[in-house]
């Protein structure tokens, strides 16, 4: 039985095809969202690998907020890798450096995984002990659909196509096919009733439609019976697929890892920084960067070494507690600087942070650190160009500023004075002006040099104000007379001619001199005051130093005349020799006397020896001065012995620079040969400070004056710094107490503990003891208690002339000169 074409049968013919077609789309479409989900999970998967690898060395390069390094960081790790642009931001949001064939973002983007149709990006926040220190960015494009996706998108097309054009071309085919169906469909419905089928005729548009629900229900019944098993066979089918996509995915997984791990071994031994990995102390890893920081040429020889031997000792307590606290907390340690030691036990600064982890079976320690030895002498190079004079070397206004500050800050606590020089070359502008600026700079250049030389043995420091102006800080000033000294060594300095291209120029110089705190505690009244009085000194001349106070000005210069008419003092024996007697406690008489020098100066009269000894030590002449005492005081001793006197002991003073002159012993034996009296007679008094200053000289100068019979004493002592060790050394018969510690007495008992104190060492060194400065009664009473042997000072006389001498010893021939007790 057949059923003739109708229009229903076409319709519903066309609507069969075009629900084929359009699930053939639908099927298309689901597929290319299940590749894109899946291709999204892959670039995500690959942009949180590289961001693992990368954030490790990246913190370092945020830490020293170094664009250079960061960019050949990122260019080093992601030139072979899909990553189209990579970028790293400050914690500010700024960038510091990006990679890349695109242009990054100005500010660091929103955190997180960003999808847009033509890739992915990753934006993550990098840490350093909780703390953020900037924004990681990287990029990434899709890939393009595989030729298998291609392909199959062309075979659906093709089969649309070609169902589209069968329905268009050949429909009766279709309506015979159909009609075919629902005649079997029919006779199967009708079977049942085992009754023939009754006639059949096509009745319209009702019985289509009740033959097409009949067909269906007989479908679904068909279908209902195999729906479970169909079900089952599915279930079993998603399960396989899962297990063999899960397979595939582990296998993926081990490759990125294996590939990151070598990713990641490649980027340690590539990288700047040291490496180490040491497990309970002991290395197990190093990189090359850190073989060559430790100063040995291969890792190797790294390995099984205790970590703590490249540890300063000081700082390895400390730096042990800090691992085992990171190491407790499973936290990395703060970036600190730590004092290390190379294979050859150099020292070196490093700066280092040290990180816990768990490798294989044991937990061992990621140590990072960097030589910061470099960067200490760059530092030091910036100091030196921020404080130095680049012309001269000399330091400049502010380190002037900054020293003149510190010694001030200093004063409070002594009772010395700081001395500041301001000086100004004379003539300098014009010559600067006559000449070429290289005359002028090389002229600068040697008056530097002068200077320097100017105050070497001092505690002076010379620096370049600006332009032709110097000044000069002088610490520790005790007397103006010092300062007047340098003073007067510079302007001779400067004074000499200077030789430049050609020619000699002659300068000099002006200089203004203040002192604190007495012309000013702070440094800007004292540069002031300075500068004023260096003016003061260019309108009186030129090529002169004034002092800020008049009065200092009238002291130096009777100090330069002084010095002036020196020399020709000793020529024409302008001197005389005053005695001071000395008194044994135990008889009451006069046993000897202590020469000392008086200068009968043609303009200030009589002058003592503390006005131009330390000049004459300066300008050299104290060798003749000192050999003139020494002679005049053994002609004397020969002159009381013709003249019937007792055989009194004569003390002669030696000062530091005359004692560690070669000609001393020789000078000393000439003198009393010449005189043609006992060695004995003569006792040579050597200062604290001058025999303790070089010991072992001091020892043999001794010898060889004890050898020839001198007797030797120390004068002043308690002021200056001894060593006991030397003093029981050296051959001495007498110790002399300061007058400083007699003065006070007998009130001030801290000064008579330390008087008793130096009897007492005195006795256990076998030494006679004599105290000067005595005044008082009171003094000599308390005196008279200790074992003293001798005393001087003004209670028995002050120093007096041969003629007054002579006087006096006949009246105290009659009556001792000490006081009735």
């Amino acid at each position: 039985m057949t059923f003739a074409p109708s229009p229903l049968r076409q319709r519903l013919t066309y609507l069969l095809a075009f629900t084929a077609v359009g699930g053939l789309f639908i099927g298309l479409g689901l597929f290319m969202l299940l590749a894109q989900w899946n291709e999204q999970e892959r670039i995500e998967s690959g942009l949180a690998r590289y961001a693992a690898v990368l954030e490790l060395e990246a913190v370092a390069v945020l830490d020293l907020n170094d664009p250079i390094a960061a960019s050949r960081l990122l260019r080093q790790r992601l030139a072979p890798s899909p990553i189209a642009q990579a970028a790293l931001y400050m914690a500010d949001g700024n960038l510091l450096a990006h990679w890349g064939r695109l242009t990054p973002p100005r500010h660091a983007p929103s955190l997180g995984m960003h999808s847009f149709w033509s890739g992915v990006s990753l934006a993550e926040t990098i840490y350093r002990d909780d703390r953020p220190i900037g924004t990681l960015y990287l990029e990434t494009p899709r890939q393009p659909l595989g030729d298998n996706g291609a392909t199959l998108i062309l075979m659906v097309v093709f089969a649309a196509g070609g169902l589209i054009g069968v329905i268009l071309w050949r429909p009766p085919l279709l309506v015979r096919r159909l009609d075919g169906v629902l005649t079997a469909l029919h006779h199967r419905l009708a079977a049942p009733t085992k009754s023939p089928p009754p006639p059949f005729a096509p009745s319209g548009v009702a019985e289509l439609d009740r033959l097409v629900h009949q067909a269906d229900d007989l479908n679904r019944q068909a279908l209902s019976g195999d729906r479970q098993q169909m079900q089952q066979t599915e279930a079993l089918r998603r399960e396989l697929e899962q297990s063999r996509q899960a397979l595939e995915q582990q296998s993926r997984d081990e490759a990125v890892v294996r590939d990151s791990e070598e990713r990641y071994r490649r980027l340690v031994e590539i990288s700047p920084n040291a490496v180490i990995v040491h497990s309970q102390g002991i290395v197990t890893f190093a990189n090359p960067s850190a073989a060559r920081v430790m100063g040995v040429s291969d890792p190797a020889e790294l390995l099984g070494r205790n970590v703590m031997d490249h540890v300063h000792p000081d700082d390895r307590p400390t730096v042990a507690e800090r691992i085992r606290q990171a190491m407790s907390e499973d936290r990395p340690t703060e970036l600190i600087e730590e004092r290390l030691v190379r294979a050859n036990g150099e020292l070196f600064p490093a700066e280092v942070i040290s990180t816990p982890f768990q490798f294989g079976d044991h937990r061992s320690v990621l140590v990072v650190f960097r030589d910061l030895s470099e960067r200490r002498r760059s530092e030091e190079q910036l100091q030196r160009l921020s404080q130095y004079d680049l012309l001269t070397g000399l330091p400049n206004r502010g380190f002037f500023q900054e020293r003149l500050e510190m010694h001030l800050a200093g004063l409070s606590k002594t009772r010395l004075r700081c001395a500041l020089m301001m000086i100004d070359l004379d003539r300098f502008k014009v010559i600067n002006e006559t000449l070429s600026h290289a005359a002028g700079d090389a002229i600068l250049a040697m008056v530097a040099q002068r200077l320097v030389e100017c105050c070497q043995n001092t505690e002076a420091v010379v620096t370049r104000l600006g332009g032709d102006e110097f000044g000069v800080i002088q610490p520790r000033v005790r007397r103006p007379l010092e300062v007047a000294i340098l003073a007067e060594r510079i302007l001779a300095a400067l004074g000499q001619p200077f030789a430049v291209e050609g020619k000699e120029l002659l300068l000099g110089a002006s200089i203004g001199i203040t002192l604190a705190p007495t012309d000013g505690e702070d440094g800007a009244t004292l540069i002031r005051n300075a500068e004023s009085t260096m003016y003061h000194a260019k309108e009186r001349g030129r090529n002169n130093f004034q002092f800020f106070d008049e009065l200092m000005n009238t002291r130096a210069s009777k100090r330069m005349a002084i010095e002036a008419s020196l020399r020709t003092s000793i020529k024409n024996g302008d001197f005389e020799l005053y005695f001071e007697p000395k008194v044994a406690l135990s008889t009451g008489k006069v046993v000897g006397v202590e020469a000392l020098i008086r200068w009968h100066h043609p303009e200030f009269g009589m002058l003592p020896p503390v006005q131009f000894i330390s000049i004459a030590e300066e300008t050299g002449l104290i060798r003749p001065l000192g050999d003139w005492v020494l002679q005049r005081a053994c002609e004397h001793a020969a002159q009381w012995d013709r003249w019937g006197w007792p055989p009194l002991r004569i003390a002669v003073n030696l000062s530091a620079r005359q004692f560690m002159q070669d000609s001393l012993i020789e000078s000393v034996r000439n003198a009393i040969n010449d005189a043609g009296i006992d060695p004995g007679r003569i006792e040579l008094e050597l200062t604290e400070s001058a025999v303790m200053e070089h010991g072992e000289q001091t020892i043999s100068t001794l010898l060889q004056l004890k050898e020839m019979g001198v007797r030797l004493a120390i004068d002043d002592f308690g002021t200056g710094f001894s060593s006991l060790s030397y003093l029981k050394r050296f051959p001495l018969d007498t110790l002399k107490i300061d007058r400083s510690f007699i003065r006070d007495l007998p009130e001030d008992q801290d000064d008579a503990a330390i008087v008793t104190a130096i009897i007492q060492l005195a006795k256990a060194l076998n030494l006679r003891v004599t105290a000067e400065g005595v005044e008082t009664v009171e003094q000599l009473e308390m005196l008279r208690h200790q074992p003293v042997e001798e005393i001087q000072g003004f209670l028995i006389s002050p120093p007096i002339s041969e003629a007054d001498l002579a006087i006096k010893l006949e009246a105290w021939n009659q009556q001792s000169p000490l006081p009735q007790a």
